[in-house]
């Protein structure tokens, strides 16, 4: 009978550890992207790659720097969408890479990735011109990156409908 209950015991904890080593490996971001790397530097994409944490909001466009005002509260993105919006920036095959498109940047949505000790850094989305735009939360001069994701739209636009059903903004 003990012997049973040890087994038992001992089976419940593997299994729970191999649940936490699973959600573990579904947490951690391994691919980043190249492209990106090389266009915002290897400390920038730290945060980017590897935030201790991701919010988004909703933003109105502005003609001022910097460009858009956030219209709603930020919302702390679960694990699973955390996921899910870095497999859609961190894949090199989701932008345009020679071109520039030229249209009219008007940003809906935001991000704010933090990474202790490293800064934050805002990404935007304008399903407008199927563009994002990477900031440096604390830069003064309002250099910023922008990249055509015509390649991914539809996965930008289904990530940006997820969040609208999930989180609807009511304006």
């Amino acid at each position: 009978m003990i012997k049973t209950i040890v087994a038992l015991l001992f089976s419940g904890l593997l299994i729970m550890s191999l649940q936490a080593c699973q959600q573990h490996k579904r947490e951690q971001h391994v691919s980043k992207s190249i492209f990106i790397e090389s266009k915002i530097g290897k400390d920038v994409m730290g945060v980017l790659n590897n935030p201790d944490s991701v919010s988004f909001f909703y933003v109105s466009p502005k003609r001022s720097f910097p460009h858009y005002a956030v219209i709603t509260p930020e919302i702390l993105l679960s694990n699973e969408l955390k996921l899910e919006l870095h497999k859609l920036l961190m894949n090199d095959d989701h932008y345009v890479k020679e071109i520039s498109k030229l249209t009219i940047f008007l940003p809906t949505i935001g991000f704010q990735f933090h990474k202790e000790n490293m800064g934050d850094l805002i990404v935007l989305l304008s399903p407008a011109g199927d563009q994002l735009k990477i900031i440096e939360k604390d830069q003064k001069d309002g250099s910023t990156l922008i990249l055509d994701y015509d390649p991914a739209k539809i996965g930008f636009d289904s990530f940006m409908q997820k969040l609208e059903n999930k989180y609807p903004h009511n304006l």
